[in-house]
């Protein structure tokens, strides 16, 4: 079995079977909304996000064959989703998509999330990385101008007669 993860803001199915994703991101890395009067996530007081998990399944497990998805956060043991997954046949050369509204998905601390797909005895894992906006870089503006490097005018080239 192989398995790829895609995180969005939400995913949709068209009539026509394609899959949209809205606010794909790409890497797997969901940065925080810059709220800086907003405490970091704690186990105590963790943040919610509003997301969407597509699971593609590649490659087909053992037929029959019902699975799980967990996510589980940085440094604990314990899951914050634990989801039963359904037993997927798949043709030879097919792949199925799984959608997860994950609504609300606490998330009690900034880092990569581990979130394992599994099917019978096939495993796969994937990350998923919750980090904080950096603080916004400020400078204060120079008193004096920043130096300008002056360059030499080009000369104009020669002109050359004409030979008719």
């Amino acid at each position: 079995m192989r398995t790829e993860l895609f995180i969005a803001d939400h995913f949709d199915t068209l009539a026509s079977g394609k899959t949209v994703a809205m606010g794909l991101f790409a890497d797997r890395v969901v940065v925080l909304q810059p709220d800086f009067k907003v405490p970091a996530p704690a186990p105590e007081l963790p943040h919610a996000l509003d997301l969407d998990m597509m699971v593609t399944v590649l490659r087909a497990p053992r037929p029959g064959a019902t699975g799980r998805l967990t996510i589980t956060p940085p440094g604990q043991d314990m899951p914050v989703v634990d989801f039963a997954l359904p037993a997927i046949t798949l043709p030879t050369g097919h792949s199925a998509n799984l959608i997860f509204r994950l609504r609300p998905l606490p998330m009690p601390r900034v880092g990569k999330y581990k979130v394992r797909v599994q099917f019978g005895d096939a495993v796969n894992e994937h990350t998923l990385e919750i980090r904080r906006p950096l603080p916004l870089q400020t400078t204060a503006p120079s008193a004096e101008p920043a130096p300008v490097a002056h360059r030499p005018a080009r000369k104009a080239p020669a002109e050359k007669p004409n030979r008719h």
